[in-house]
């Protein structure tokens, strides 16, 4: 094939052409008689695989109309084969759509391996009492009055309920990076809120709460506390293509934050029945 900068050289003004130079142009160029492989479209890969992370496999249908009688309840990130098209489908959260995959990539998982995968609903966070407060900063600062929890791993889109009182220079929620750095302040100081929903952002993979507890002068009307609701889309994704480790033990590890077996913020992990280590 001939680079265009070498077809452009042989058309210029006063120069003439050879047969071979006419056939090599041609030559690099698709014909619309040609069918384009999928290999020569530049991000088609990479497109295709964005579209498709975390899809979870269905068992297949005859067609297109099959798959909304079969699965009439389906979920985000459900994918089937449809065998009339030799086509995958996933469904998008209204209706069902083409992938332009012809076979599952290595991240899918069955359906009954999905249903194994732990979700967080309703974890109460527990807290330490008399343990300080958190700073602007994202620091403990030593205070009997407030409660605050340890380093609890997060993904984006998880769901935060909060009760609890702050002060002039102590903040509620903390989110962290995935060094257990300061990250941002998800919640203000000097505030009140009962049951109020937070949302762990983007970049956030760990989180401390805090607030006052009922030894406070001024007596708050709730001791601090915060409920965690696991968000399933983004968890699914993590669990699928972040939390493969290989990691082989017999009788159970503590895996540190940082990836390994003796750094700072322990995790607790656990491996399920299809060789996945999953975050509580």
């Amino acid at each position: 094939m001939a680079s265009l900068q070498q077809i452009i050289s042989w058309f210029k003004e006063g120069l003439f052409p050879t047969e071979d130079q006419f056939r090599q142009t041609w030559l690099s160029y698709w014909h619309k008689s040609e069918k384009i492989p999928q290999s020569q479209i530049f991000g088609l890969q990479e497109t295709i695989e964005a579209a498709t992370r975390g899809l979870i496999y269905q068992n297949p249908v005859a067609t297109v109309q099959g798959l909304y009688t079969t699965y009439p309840n389906a979920q985000t990130g459900w994918a089937a084969m449809v065998t009339s098209e030799g086509y995958i489908y996933s469904y998008n959260g209204t209706a069902w759509a083409n992938t332009g995959l012809k076979e599952f990539p290595d991240d899918v998982v069955t359906q009954d391996q999905f249903d194994q995968v732990p979700r967080i609903v309703g974890y109460e966070i527990a807290m330490i009492s008399g343990g300080g407060y958190l700073t602007a900063s994202g620091a403990v600062a030593a205070q009997s009055q407030y409660d605050v929890s340890d380093y609890i791993p997060v993904v984006s889109g998880d769901k935060l309920i909060y009760t609890g009182t702050t002060g002039t220079s102590t903040y509620g929620i903390i989110g962290y990076d995935a060094g257990m750095s300061y990250k941002v302040q998800m919640m203000g100081s000097s505030t009140t809120y009962v049951n109020h929903e937070f949302l762990v952002p983007d970049g956030v993979y760990f989180v401390r709460i805090s607030g006052r507890n009922m030894t406070f002068p001024t007596t708050p009307a709730h001791t601090v506390s915060c409920q965690l609701f696991g968000n399933p889309v983004e968890r699914e994704k993590s669990i699928i293509k972040q939390l493969i480790i290989s990691i082989s033990f017999t009788n159970g590890i503590d895996l540190y934050a940082d990836g390994t077996t003796h750094g700072n913020g322990m995790v607790p992990m656990f491996r399920d029945t299809f060789g996945l280590l999953s975050i509580l």
